[in-house]
């Protein structure tokens, strides 16, 4: 299966309905969103839908990989710059840390942060699966996880 083809055509699918910057466009054809939703087929990871990722005992979604659609409008919003520093409150599948590391490029920095240690645990595997490395980005379950984050004493 040609994934970079999948990616060219969700690319340009979202240029036709809305503006997408250049950056944001060259990060969402660098970044194989496949990888960051196992067990969804290629198709569907590039399609312009949100997918759910993970549910509640009950069934209720609590975890997705955001629309495609929503993911470039808040990061073309964001206005990220290569050397900048992020902070991410939700690592999700890891996809939009993937994303913002392509975009901070080798002198920013992403910090992925979530609760729950199931999803931490999977956007690291899908971000060593997409070949995202080192302090660019990472992913942890709180501010003590963060080496040098910043504390307060008394």
């Amino acid at each position: 299966m040609d994934y970079a083809a999948r990616r060219q055509a969700l690319v340009a699918q979202l240029r036709t309905a809305q503006d997408v910057g250049e950056r944001v466009a060259e990060a969402m054809l660098a970044v194989p969103r496949h990888l960051f939703v196992p067990g969804v087929e290629p198709e569907a990871a590039y399609r312009d839908e949100p997918i759910v990722t993970k549910r509640d005992a009950g069934g209720l979604p609590i975890s997705s990989s955001s629309q495609p659609a929503i993911m470039a409008t808040m990061l073309g919003q964001l206005g990220v710059e290569p050397g900048h520093r992020v902070l991410e409150i939700g690592a999700g599948t890891g996809y939009n840390a993937a994303l913002l590391a392509h975009l901070v490029g080798p002198d920013g920095r992403v910090v992925a942060l979530d609760l729950d240690e199931d999803t931490v645990e999977q956007a690291r595997r899908h971000l060593d699966a997409a070949g995202v490395r080192g302090s660019r980005c990472c992913a942890a379950t709180g501010p003590a996880a963060i080496p040098g984050w910043p504390r307060t004493t008394g």
